[in-house]
């Protein structure tokens, strides 16, 4: 097995536990709606696991990873400034 095969396992399955974490923090957020602090919490960790998702699906499996520099740092700052913007909504809300 080559060096690219154990990059794209490791980065599926790292994708994989993303999702089951997100469903069991959603799960567990649906059964603990009484405190309001829990609920920002969850809202910020649901978006940023959601992004990173993004980001290693761009990265990996859409080759990203070898382009040139200025796309990939247009895509980096694209992915940070929807962070802040989606993260910054979810507290004000």
């Amino acid at each position: 097995m080559n060096n690219w095969d154990t990059r794209l396992k490791k980065t599926w399955l790292s994708l994989v536990t993303l999702t089951g974490f997100s469903w069991l923090l959603a799960e567990s957020q649906l059964h603990n709606q009484g405190s309001m602090a829990w609920e920002l919490d969850t809202g910020a960790i649901l978006l940023t696991t959601g992004l990173v998702k993004v980001y290693l699906i761009l990265i990996f499996f859409m080759e990203l990873k070898h382009a040139p520099l200025a796309i990939k740092f247009s895509f980096e700052l694209t992915i940070f400034s929807l962070w802040l913007a989606l993260v910054g909504l979810d507290s004000i809300v």
